[in-house]
């Protein structure tokens, strides 16, 4: 038996059950939106969000039934599409991303998915199809440590779950440790993450594929659009993404 990793694994535990008391404390438990003790979101203040019917090009803003990418903005950008669920204004909303992604209450994700979910509901264009690989955008490793997860694979998980359908959050990294993407205007945040990931798992399993990009929050688009391109540089067939909201 190998007691240091016994040990360490008894810390890891001990840590987090700390840390779970001390957000608790901190932040307890009582709903966004009506402000009820015991859950994160109730069924009812979640019936009230409101699923985005209009999409749009994610890259110049002209309308998209779907979110397809437009014809004119596919000669420069590699994403096919993105599909966003819910108005990043709406005070449920901001206050779900901001628990998890500031405060760490990871409790938050599945209910983030399940937006999400319903958002995907209103079409079978990804339910159906037997080809699909749901990817997570990936945080760089020195991040992912700090915060302790990376939110945006939580919710790739349960949406995959949702889905039935396979996720892979490790065969995309991001290769470089960027600068916040908030203090950089449109051009500047294209410029920052400019060849920022890299496939790097089997080119075999992705080859023809289709895959779907999970991410909390998208504001201009660039960070999906640069994953997309290595995606398809190691042989995806579509990539598609998909954000709770758009900022």
């Amino acid at each position: 038996m190998n007691t240091g990793n016994h040990a360490e694994n008894n810390f890891r535990q001990k840590a987090g059950q700390a840390w779970s008391f001390f957000v608790d404390l901190l932040f307890p438990i009582h709903c966004v939106g009506c402000g009820r003790e015991g859950e994160w979101l109730c069924a009812g203040c979640f019936l009230k969000i409101k699923i985005l019917d209009a999409q749009e090009c994610f890259n110049c803003g002209r309308w998209s039934e779907t979110g397809e990418t437009c014809r004119a903005c596919k000669a420069e950008v590699q994403l096919d599409g993105l599909i966003v669920a819910a108005d990043y204004r709406g005070k449920i909303i901001s206050q779900l991303v901001k628990l998890l992604k500031y405060n760490f209450i990871e409790d938050i994700a599945p209910i983030l998915a399940k937006i999400i979910l319903k958002q995907l509901s209103l079409s079978a264009e990804f339910e159906t199809r037997n080809n699909l690989i749901i990817m997570p955008v990936p945080l760089h490793p020195k991040r992912e440590r700090w915060r302790g997860f990376n939110q945006a694979e939580l919710i790739a998980r349960a949406v995959a779950a949702g889905l039935d359908k396979t996720v892979d959050a490790k065969s995309l990294a991001r290769i470089r440790n960027i600068k916040p993407q908030t203090r950089f205007n449109q051009e500047e945040r294209r410029e920052n993450v400019r060849d920022c990931f890299s496939f790097t798992g089997d080119k075999q399993n992705i080859k023809g594929k289709i895959v779907l990009l999970i991410d909390d929050v998208v504001t201009t688009g660039a960070t999906i659009s640069e994953c997309a391109k290595a995606l398809k540089a190691a042989g995806a067939k579509t990539v598609w993404a998909v954000a709770v909201a758009r900022g």
